[in-house]
């Protein structure tokens, strides 16, 4: 993880990111908090307000700079200064596939695929912070996606909050049903408790359970 930097985490910096991150997919969607400020920006004229009501600072979260969390089908994503995260929409919990101009709604971990109407990931062109030019998507699906965590943080509540605030015009909420129908199927929960491992457990703790199996194995017992 990244150590914060006064000095080299600044709004020009994160502009100047941005852009190159850009230059690699123009398509490329913004997310998280940042794309949410841009929605902010647009709706309520205050792409802090997020920030604030979270005691936060946009450069920041906790000691860390802010991760940039994006869509993209691109591989070499540029990530410095600022972390780039494409993790949030490409795991096994929650992943937003796309391929060629089909957006597909994914979770490994309850076996479930669908595909989405275009319009529900059409582009949404706005300023974030600082005044920097992001596309995301509309604030009804980043509220489809949070409600389809399968555990929400404490803060998420003013992120859905502040989203329903920032909604506008609505699409039909038919064109929302495979997030309603992901929310009803229920997670097989071995690939959920591995998936808990597999975030939380640090590395050495794996590489010490790892090598206790291949020694029990190795003596013939069942693990």
């Amino acid at each position: 993880m990244l150590k914060y930097e006064a000095t080299l985490h600044t709004p020009d910096a994160l502009a100047s990111q941005i852009e190159v991150l850009y230059q690699r997919d123009p398509d490329l969607l913004v997310m998280g908090s940042l794309g949410r400020a841009s929605l902010f920006n647009a709706a309520l004229a205050m792409p802090n307000i997020e920030y604030d009501a979270r005691g936060e600072t946009p450069l920041t979260s906790g000691k860390e700079p802010r991760d940039i969390d994006i869509i993209t089908t691109a591989v070499d994503m540029v990530s410095h200064p600022f972390e780039v995260d494409t993790r949030a929409f490409r795991g096994t919990e929650l992943a937003i596939i796309r391929e060629g101009d089909d957006w597909i709604l994914q979770s490994e971990q309850r076996g479930f695929s669908e595909s989405l109407h275009p319009a529900v990931m059409e582009p949404v062109v706005a300023e974030t912070v600082f005044g920097i030019p992001v596309q995301t998507v509309l604030a009804q699906t980043h509220l489809a996606l949070t409600n389809c965590r399968p555990y929400l943080r404490p803060r998420d509540g003013i992120s859905q909050r502040l989203l329903h605030q920032a909604q506008g015009s609505q699409l039909p909420q038919e064109l929302y049903a495979p997030f309603d129908r992901l929310m009803r199927t229920r997670p097989d929960w071995r690939m959920r408790v591995n998936g808990l491992y597999n975030k939380y457990t640090p590395d050495a703790a794996k590489r010490v359970a790892s090598s206790a199996r291949a020694n029990a194995q190795r003596l013939g017992l069942k693990v």
